[in-house]
């Protein structure tokens, strides 16, 4: 059985010079960009971003996450644990309920 590949996560391994790859992640409008431009893995680029970040002090831009990213609201949060809630079998000494908000 063959793994599923996508111009998301080439089989082949690629590698783009730090210049290259920093020039690429700050011009792109997202982290698909980058990895369909440099030919890189989401989570190589991913890895490659957070140690530049973290290691090294490079001040790499962070890509909008989607409505799940950091700037989801605690009501957006609620009502995703509700809808876990909800589609949870529901098996004894489980609880099916979600969590309270400590407004």
């Amino acid at each position: 059985m063959g793994r599923r590949t996508s111009e998301y996560e080439p089989q082949e391994f690629t590698r783009a010079h730090p210049e290259e790859f920093i020039r690429t992640w700050q011009g792109a409008d997202s982290l698909r960009a980058v990895c369909t431009k440099l030919g890189m893995r989401k989570s190589a680029a991913k890895l490659r971003a957070y140690r530049y970040r973290k290691l090294h002090g490079v001040p790499l831009k962070l890509f909008d996450a989607g409505p799940a990213g950091a700037g989801a609201t605690e009501k957006y949060w609620r009502q995703l644990a509700q809808l876990a809630a909800d589609l949870a079998p529901h098996t004894k000494g489980t609880s099916a309920t979600a969590p309270q908000s400590q407004s």
